[in-house]
């Protein structure tokens, strides 16, 4: 696996060829339901256009698929073969305004989450995990790939973060891409990550990898804590 999925018409980084939502509805009409990824005009970087169009895709995935049709993928051990097969499931064309869109399947996977948490009102309102049971994001003793090794590790980070400060880490996900309150989220997020690094340990990936982990750890985070509260009142 090399991490990088062409999708659909050729599909998800070299975003150069895909036109405006706009100049997609002025050749066909009103589009009822959702949107086609596409890329907006303006000075922004090839990374920040693919950031964009690929939460534009997600969003189209969801209304697509909704939930039922994207649990199975979400609930995959990241980098596995079991993921691949799911993700390959999901590609819609019909989610592509036009043109070629590549992205990362770390890009695509936060993206997914992102959108199914602000999705999902029951757990969007949860805020306080100081009582959630540990969320399963795979065990390292269990494989031997190391890529799947690094997705765990990175999960579990996430996780630590978002239970050391959960106000900002929902603020990080509920913030515009490109946005200053993105920029200050992150900032806020500073003191929690540095804590949540295991003495010599050292992990390396992207702003916008890093959106995708929390959105990750928010959701399930949430989800086994709505689930722990339902159990409670049965």
């Amino acid at each position: 696996m090399t991490g990088i999925r062409t999708i659909g018409l050729a599909a998800m980084l070299a975003i150069v060829a895909l036109p405006t939502l706009a100049d997609a509805q002025s050749r066909t009409g009103t589009r009822l339901g959702s949107a086609p990824a596409s890329v907006r005009d303006g000075d922004l970087t090839r990374t920040e256009k693919a950031r964009l169009a690929t939460m534009e895709f997600a969003e189209c995935l969801y209304e697509e698929k909704r939930l039922a049709g994207l649990g199975d993928y979400l609930q995959t051990l990241t980098y596995s073969s079991a993921a691949d097969a799911e993700l390959e499931a999901l590609l819609l064309d019909r989610c592509l305004a036009t043109g070629e869109l590549t992205v990362t399947d770390d890009l695509l996977r936060g993206a997914l989450y992102e959108v199914v948490y602000k999705k999902n009102g029951k757990v969007r309102k949860l805020k306080d995990f100081s009582q959630t049971p540990a969320v399963d994001y795979g065990s390292v003793d269990d494989v031997s790939n190391d890529r799947v090794v690094s997705g765990i590790r990175f999960r579990e980070f996430a996780d630590c973060v978002v239970r050391s400060d959960t106000d900002a880490s929902r603020k990080l996900v509920k913030s515009r891409l490109l946005s200053n309150s993105e920029e200050r989220a992150f900032d806020d997020l500073r003191e929690a990550s540095g804590d949540c690094l295991m003495a010599g340990s050292r992990l390396q990936f992207s702003m916008p990898i890093m959106r995708g982990l929390i959105a990750e750890a928010l959701y399930r985070l949430a989800m086994t804590e709505a689930d722990r509260l339902e159990g409670m009142e049965s």
